[in-house]
C-alpha cells in the first residue's frame, strides 16, 4: 500500500504512529511465534537427522543428534531413528527352517536390535526409513543358511552349540548393514520339530534308558559275586583261626595239667622221703601194695607203716 506524501506530511504524530507500529508489531508477532516452531526436540528413546522441509534435503553433515531440543529453523524436521532395543519376535512356524537331512521345521526365537549411532547417515542413504525390514530380511537369511549345517538331532542334543553359532552369524550379518544385534539379546526358543522326530527321539531316549539299566543290573550282579567271594573268604579265615585257637588253648591246658601232674608227684615224694628220714628208718625196701583200702604200706626190719595215698 503506498502513502500519498501529501497525506504523509499533513498527518498527525498519532496516526503516523499506527501507520509505522502496526507493521513492527506484526513483525514482533511473526518473530514470537515463528522462533519456538524454529526449535525441536528429540525423546530419550530417539536419534535423529536434520532434515529441511522446503528443500527436502538431509543435513548428513551436522552427524546425527542426540535426545535433547535444537534450534534447526522453519520447515524442518527430525528423521527419527531408535536409540533403544527392537523386540522381534518368531513363534509358531512364522520362521521356517530347513535342517541338514531337509526336514522343514518351526524356529522359535526372540532378538533386539537397534542402529549404530555412527551408521545412522548411510542406513538413511541406503534404505530412507524402511530399514526395520532390511534388518528382518537379513536376520531370516542368516537363520536359515546357518540351521542348515545341523542335522534334527543337533537341535535336540546341542542346543547350546546352536544358540552359539546363530547368535554369532547374525550378529556379523546385520553388522554390515549397520545393525547391532548383541549375544545375549538373541534367544532360542525350541524348535518345532515333527511329530515322527519327537516320537524318533522319544524312542532313543528309552532304549537309552534301558541299556543303563542293563548296564547297572550287571555292574549289580559283579558286584554280589565278589561280595559273596569277600564273604566266604572271611568265613573261611575266621573258622581256621577258631580251630586254631581251641588247638592252641587245648595243647596249653594239656600241657599245664602235665605239668601239675608231674609237681604233685614230685611233692609227694620229697615228703615221703623227708618223713622217713625224720625217723631214723633204714628202708630196707619199699613196696607199694594195694589192698581193698587203698592202702600205702612201707616196711622195714620190725616196724611197718600204714599210709593213706
Amino acid at each position: 500500500m503506498c502513502i500519498n506524501r501529501e497525506y504523509w506530511r499533513n498527518a498527525d504524530l498519532e496516526t503516523k504512529c499506527c501507520w509505522i507500529g502496526t507493521p513492527v508489531v506484526i513483525a514482533i508477532i511473526m518473530i514470537c511465534s515463528m522462533v519456538p516452531m524454529s526449535y525441536y526436540g528429540l525423546e530419550y528413546d530417539d536419534y535423529g537427522l536434520d532434515r529441511n522441509k522446503l528443500l527436502n534435503k538431509v543435513d548428513y553433515a551436522s552427524g546425527v543428534y542426540p535426545n535433547g531440543n535444537y534450534f534447526l529453523g522453519l520447515n524442518h524436521e527430525f528423521i527419527k531413528f531408535p536409540r533403544v532395543y527392537q523386540f522381534e519376535e518368531f513363534t509358531g512356524t512364522t520362521l521356517s527352517v530347513f535342517s541338514k537331512e531337509g526336514i522343514e521345521f518351526g524356529f522359535q526365537c526372540t532378538f533386539q536390535w537397534r542402529p549404530k549411532k555412527d551408521s545412522i547417515p548411510d542406513i538413511h542413504r541406503q534404505f530412507r526409513v524402511t530399514y526395520r525390514p532390511q534388518v528382518i530380511n537379513r536376520f531370516i537369511a542368516t537363520v536359515k543358511n546357518t540351521v542348515t549345517k545341523y542335522t534334527t538331532d543337533d537341535f535336540i542334543n546341542s542346543r547350546d552349540l546352536i544358540d552359539r553359532d546363530i547368535t554369532v552369524a547374525v550378529g556379523d550379518a546385520v553388522d554390515d548393514l549397520g545393525f547391532d544385534i548383541p549375544a545375549d539379546k538373541f534367544q532360542f526358543a525350541k524348535p518345532l520339530l515333527p511329530d515322527n522326530v519327537r516320537a524318533r527321539f522319544l524312542q532313543t531316549q528309552v532304549q537309552l534308558v534301558k541299556n543303563d539299566e542293563q548296564i547297572l543290573r550287571q555292574q549289580q550282579a559283579v558286584v554280589l559275586q565278589e561280595t559273596q567271594r569277600l564273604v566266604a573268604s572271611i568265613t573261611a579265615n575266621a573258622t581256621a583261626a577258631v580251630v586254631q585257637a581251641d588247638f592252641t588253648a587245648q595243647s596249653i591246658i594239656d600241657v599245664a595239667i602235665a605239668d601239675s601232674t608231674r609237681i604233685v608227684n614230685q611233692a609227694e615224694q620229697e615228703s615221703i622221703a623227708q618223713i622217713v628220714d625224720l625217723m631214723g628208718v633204714d628202708i630196707i625196701k619199699v613196696m607199694y601194695l594195694e589192698d581193698a583200702n587203698s592202702k600205702l604200706y612201707v616196711g622195714s626190719s620190725d616196724i611197718r607203716f600204714n599210709m593213706q595215698v
